[in-house]
Formats: C-alpha cells, sequence, structure tokens
C-alpha cells in the first residue's frame, strides 16, 4: 500500500519522516509493507511527520490507524520427506526414531504459525518443527494447523526389537525351553518348546529364539522335560538378569530384560548365563553355503549380515545394516569386493536392516525378511530385494541439499551465482573451525557435470542440488555474484542427516537486491567548459527495465548557497524516490539510486544568459551490463534515435566529481527568464535602435 503527502503552503519543505509503531508493519517513503501478521487484535499505525515546523516551531504530525488482516489459507500441504500426505493417508515411524513432516500452504506468500500437535504424546510426539518422534509402538495421530486449515495424519508407531536367540550347553540332556511373564504375550504351556540342537558348535548345543524379540522383558526355566530344571548361575552386579527361584547355589527360574540379541548359557563354565552368543562358530553352522545379502548389515545374534547396492552410480563402498551386538563369536563378510557381502548362516528367518549407511547416503529404513533352509535363501515379506543370479541388491538414496536463488524485486529464479560450501570440524579440544568442501557455480544447461563431487546436479538456472554430503554441519556464502546485482547476507547454516531425505538451505528463495544506478553531468558554457551553469531544467523520461509505463518527471537544478536552495533539491509528492538533484552545487546535477531500466533526457529550460537546443536527445541505462554503478555514462543521441557518442569531458576534470559535462551556447535572454536566444536576436534589437535613432534624427532637421 503506497501513502502520499502533500504539506500546506506549498512552500513549505515537503520533507517527511514515515515511521511505524509495529516491527512487522515497516514503511518507506510512504509505502507501507507488511512482512508478518501483526497479529489478532494488535494496532498497527502509521505516522508522518513534517521537516519543518508550524509557527509554535512545531514539526506537525498525522497518525494514521491500519486495520490489518490475515489472508485466509486457501489449501494447506503435508509432506513426508518428498512425498504428498494426502488426507487419510497415514506415515509409520518406529520407537527411538524420528519422522520429518514439512507443511506448506497456499497462496506460497502467507507465512502461517504451524501448529503441530499429537493426539497421544505416549506414544508419539512432534515438535513445533513436525519432527515425529516414536516413544511406544502403537497408533495415535498427529495434527497441523495453518490458519483456517487443518489435517491429521495417522501415526503408526513400530516396535524396534530384534531377534533374540538362547544358547544353552547342556549335556546327555533334551533341553525345553519355557517363557513366561512377558507383558502383552502369552506363553507356552509347560514344559515348553523343544531347543534345537547347534551341530557346528558340538554335541549338546541347544538354542531357542525368542518369539517376540528382543525389547521386552521375560522370565524363563530351561528344562528336560522330565522334572528337571537345569540350574543357572546369575552373575552379580548387572541388571540384565534376575534370579527368581533359587535351587542352592543356582536359579532354575531367571528373569531377563530382553536388552540383547543373545543369552549364552554353557555347562562348562559353571553354568553362568552371559550376554552374547557362544564362542563357537554359531553362525557357520556346518555344510551351510554362504549366501550373499544385499548391501548392509543385518541383525541376528548380534552379528551382521550384507548386502550390495542396486545402482551402481550411487553405489558406496560399504554399509551396514543395524546392528544389535557384535563380538568375536559373530559372522564376518566373507567377501573382499566393495559394496557386496557374504555370510554364512544357520537355518532360520531372518530380518535385515540397516543400521549406519554409507558416508553421503540415508539409511534405508525397509526391512526385509528371508529364510535360510539348507544354504537356500527364500525372500519373504511385503518388499524384497532386486536379485541377480544368487546376489540380493538393495539400494541407499544419497543425501540432498536444495537452495534456490531469485530476483528479490521480480521473485523470479535467478542465475549466475557461485557458492563455497564450509562443513564444521570440531577439534579434540573443542575448538570449531570451518573446512573448504568445494566451490558450487549454478548449472544452468543439461546435462550438470554430475561425475564431479558436490556440484550442482539441477540445469534450472537459480536451482542448486548437492548430493553425497556426509551427515554433519555445514554452511555456503554466496562467493560468485549474478551480474548487476548486490551480494546476499550468510552465511546459511544447514545439517545433513542419515534420515532426513531432502535438506533445504532456507525454507525461501535466497534474493538478491538489483544494484542502483548514480549519474552526474555538468552544465557548462560551450565558450567556457569550466565555467559551471546554475538553473537547467530537466525533462527525464524513464522506462522500466522489466516492461511497464513509462514515467515522465522535471527536475531543476538544485543550488544551496547562504543557507537558501532553489531548484527540485528533495522528492516531491507523486514523484519517484530518485527523482530529484541529490547535487546541491551551481551546475552540477546527479540522480541517485536509478532503479534499472531505460532514461532520456531534454534541456527544457537553459541556465540564464544561455540557448537551450529543443533536439538535443540524451540517454543512458541502468542495468545488468552497467559497467560501473557508481558513474553511469551519458550518452547524446543521433538524430533517427539511436545511441551516440558519450559526451564530454570537461578540459580541466574536477576532483572527487564524475566529470561528464552538456554544453549550452551564449544567447541574450532577459535575466531569470532562460529559454532560446543567439547573438541574431541581439543584433536584430541594435538595428531597430538605430532606425529609431536615425528617424529621430530627420525629424529634428525638419523641425529646424
Amino acid at each position: 500500500m503506497k501513502l502520499s503527502h502533500v504539506v500546506d503552503p506549498a512552500s513549505a519543505s515537503q520533507r517527511v519522516r514515515w515511521e511505524s509503531n509495529n516491527e512487522n508493519v515497516h514503511v518507506t517513503n510512504g509505502l507501507v509493507n507488511v512482512v508478518a501478521y501483526p497479529g489478532d487484535g494488535v494496532q498497527v499505525s502509521i505516522t508522518v511527520t513534517t521537516e519543518d515546523t508550524d509557527a509554535a516551531g512545531n514539526p506537525i504530525s498525522v497518525t494514521i490507524p491500519l486495520v490489518i488482516t490475515q489472508a485466509e489459507v486457501q489449501t494447506l500441504t503435508v509432506k513426508n520427506g518428498e512425498t504428498i500426505v494426502h488426507e487419510g493417508e497415514s506415515v509409520t515411524v518406529e520407537a527411538g526414531n524420528d519422522l520429518q513432516l514439512t507443511a506448506s500452504v497456499t497462496p506460497p506468500n502467507l507465512t502461517p504459525t504451524y501448529i503441530w500437535t499429537s493426539a497421544d504424546p505416549n506414544t508419539a510426539t512432534v515438535d513445533a518443527t513436525g519432527k515425529v518422534h516414536g516413544v511406544a509402538a502403537g497408533t495415535t495421530s498427529i495434527t497441523v494447523q495453518a490458519g483456517n486449515k487443518s489435517q491429521t495424519i495417522p501415526v503408526q508407531v513400530t516396535s524396534t526389537s530384534y531377534p533374540l536367540t538362547v544358547y544353552i550347553k547342556w549335556s546327555n540332556a533334551t533341553p525345553y525351553f519355557y517363557w513366561y511373564d512377558a507383558p502383552g504375550e502369552t506363553g507356552p504351556k509347560w514344559p515348553g518348546t523343544k531347543m534345537n540342537s547347534v551341530p557346528s558348535c558340538g554335541n549338546d548345543w541347544y538354542s531357542y529364539e525368542i518369539p517376540f524379540g528382543s525389547g521386552k522383558e521375560f522370565s524363563f526355566i530351561v528344562n528336560n522335560n522330565s522334572g528337571n530344571k537345569f540350574g543357572i548361575v546369575v552373575p552379580p552386579n548387572q541388571n540384565e538378569f534376575t534370579g527368581l527361584e533359587r535351587s542352592g547355589d543356582k536359579y532354575s527360574s531367571v528373569q531377563a530384560m530382553g536388552n540383547s540379541s543373545a543369552y549364552t548359557i554353557n555347562e562348562n563354565n559353571g553354568s553362568e548365563i552371559a550376554i552374547g552368543a557362544p564362542s563357537c562358530p554359531a553362525s557357520q553352522l556346518g555344510g551351510k553355503k554362504p549366501i550373499a545379502v544385499p548391501q548392509p548389515n543385518l541383525t541376528r545374534e548380534g552379528w551382521t549380515r550384507a548386502m550390495n547396492r542396486s545402482n551402481a552410480a550411487d553405489s558406496p563402498a560399504q554399509t551396514r545394516m543395524r546392528a544389535v551386538e557384535r563380538d568375536a563369536s559373530s559372522p564376518q563378510d566373507e567377501n573382499s569386493r566393495e559394496g557386496e557381502f557374504s555370510v554364512a548362516l544357520e537355518n532360520g528367518t531372518y530380518t535385515l536392516w540397516e543400521k549406519t549407511a554409507p558416508e553421503g547416503y540415508l539409511i534405508n529404513t525397509t526391512r526385509y525378511q528371508f529364510t535360510i533352509t539348507d544354504g537356500n535363501v527364500t525372500w519373504t515379506g511385503d518388499a524384497t530385494p532386486s536379485i541377480v543370479g544368487a546376489m540380493g541388491w538393495i539400494s541407499d538414496k544419497p543425501t540432498q541439499v536444495i537452495w534456490e536463488k531469485e530476483d528479490s524485486t521480480t521473485h523470479t529464479a535467478l542465475a549466475g551465482s557461485g557458492w563455497t560450501i564450509e562443513q564444521e570440524i570440531t577439534s579434540a579440544e573443542g575448538q570449531v573451525t570451518w573446512k573448504t568442501i568445494n566451490d558450487v557455480l549454478d548449472c544452468t544447461e543439461a546435462p550438470c557435470n554430475a561425475s564431479v563431487t558436490y556440484k550442482d546436479e539441477d540445469p534450472a538456472p537459480g536451482k542448486f542440488l548437492v548430493k553425497k554430503l556426509p551427515v554433519g554441519k555445514y554452511r555456503i556464502s554466496e562467493t560468485t555474484v549474478p551480474e548487476g546485482y548486490d551480494r546476499v547476507g550468510g552465511p546459511y547454516e544447514f545439517t545433513v542427516t542419515d534420515s532426513e531425505e531432502t535438506v533445504h538451505v532456507t525454507n525461501k528463495p535466497i534474493g538478491n537486491t538489483r544494484k542502483t544506478g548514480n549519474v552526474y553531468w555538468g552544465k557548462v558554457s560551450s565558450e567556457d567548459d569550466t565555467r559551471y551553469l546554475a538553473g537547467s531544467e530537466w525533462q527525464i523520461k524513464y522506462t522500466p527495465y522489466d516492461g511497464g509505463n513509462a514515467i515522465t518527471v522535471t527536475i531543476t537544478d538544485c543550488v544551496a548557497a547562504d543557507g537558501d536552495t532553489t531548484g527540485t533539491c528533495a522528492k516531491e509528492g507523486g514523484k519517484p524516490d530518485w527523482a530529484y538533484d541529490a547535487y546541491t552545487t551551481a551546475g552540477r546535477i546527479g540522480l541517485h539510486n536509478l532503479p534499472w531500466g531505460n532514461y532520456e533526457m531534454v534541456e527544457t529550460k537553459a541556465p540564464d544568459g544561455y540557448y537551450a537546443d529543443p533536439d538535443a536527445v540524451y540517454g543512458f541505462t541502468v542495468g545488468p551490463d552497467t559497467p560501473e554503478f557508481q558513474n553511469v555514462v551519458i550518452y547524446k543521441k543521433n538524430a533517427d534515435g539511436t545511441t551516440g557518442d558519450p559526451i564530454p569531458a570537461p578540459t580541466t576534470p574536477l576532483l572527487n566529481y564524475p566529470n561528464q559535462v552538456i554544453s549550452n551556447e551564449p544567447g541574450v535572454i532577459l535575466p531569470a527568464t532562460g529559454g532560446e536566444g543567439n547573438t541574431q536576436i541581439a543584433l536584430f534589437g541594435f538595428a531597430l535602435i538605430a532606425i529609431s535613432m536615425l528617424g529621430c534624427g530627420v525629424a529634428m532637421r525638419k523641425r529646424i
């Protein structure tokens, strides 16, 4: 909204001061800009105060109250990463993990406050940015409110449990495993389930896989189905096991917390229960051929399994899947090729998921299941890898960071910028430094050179996409500024994680402000170009760079002397901000802060005693190709309207002044009138006087 003012009487100074009482509402030269909604019921006012004073010596102020209403939100969009979550669609997050939701609205220029709430914080919480944290397995919903629009997203929080196996060595027995008192679970009938033999560990080794996995406490008894219970020694000073039913110096019943992938009870080690799988090669059960499992590591009994990548171009050298524990007894990758894994496993059903992604990649959150039967692998479950030969291939997505550039005047994409990426490095002593990672130039034409590490891979002008940055904290700084623009602020900091698919450096495009131009010229006599002439008047036609209606203004040489000023020395109502002479010395005219566009000048009134050429047209341009914004060159136009030569410099240049001058021919003009005049008019006047005098002399002779 544009406010204008007029100070009466007209002879008073038209200069005023504009002020706003609210930090969210800015006013500059009467232009009101609401940068953010001030809030419901907030009183906003604009005050304009004169520079001149009234008869009592006081400035005059006028306060204008403003009624600012918040525009209504038309649409609300929720995204999970780059995927839109439509109304009624649910999202899934693991207990203990995070999921980032984002929201946006239309119209896009609105900046509402997004209010995120959870229906059950005991199941999942959400912060002010939309980050959902899984607390416990179950279902709940997250609601986001933006103005008059809201959306509720069902959330499924899944368990983070992994397989848990109990191993035991019990000679000359056929052991059964009986468990009970597991919250929410129904145990088997006595004596329990017969345990499986583990021949790779030798005779008398047996195992049992807990059906509900880890993460839940339970109690158990190992017996031989003939009334004998195995006596277990519970180690002191630990929190994983508690003895329940004592039998001599041992316990026949033990409570376990379930915080491991494997437990081992070995009668040769005093029957003490321990965390972890047995030291025998339990993972390489005799005769089982190695299997290849794609890309990362997989979890069962604290060991690792691995898989390969599905896209060779994006394949990291290696990656790990989620391993609960790992010790000397764990199976090892037997494949020496980068990104390929082979692990020998016993018969059973396994779940595979990634724990640590390769550098520059996101964790693959998909869970894969497979079954091994006598060395043969069968993939089960809803998600399966791509199988090529005997190898299963799983891909990870690379991390990606995006930002955009725009012209802050037109809000259109702006090409040609370059940026330096720096990574935060913290030393062992805690000292923080920034290490330059790479310089990134805007790619504006496909194909972009993606083979160069950390380069822009988005061919759209003004849009940046950098992939495969490792997890860490970064910042970008503009080092190459588009032609004709001022450098932006910054640096802009951001963080890359292994779970956020796309990192936005800023929530809106980064805008560059156009440079404005300054132009100066001197008004001199054609007979002496060191003599500067006061009082010239100019008509200036401005045509905007981006199109639109031309504007024509008139300014007069501003002269300040003996405490008084004449001419156009300040912005006048209804004229552009630049339309006044910013140089107060006689005959030296300057325009400051000129926006991009074409300018034409015609002298409409010459200094007193000089002739103004009405056919002379001068021009200059301010724009992205302007070579010197602080001293724009003026050209005299040819008769056909084309650009001619630049106006000349004076014979003796002035110090600290841009030297280009426009000269006037002398003429005879009544003082203070200006306008046209020449020597012929003067001679014609003298001729008339001579004729009159001659006539007078003839008359006098006749009288005599």
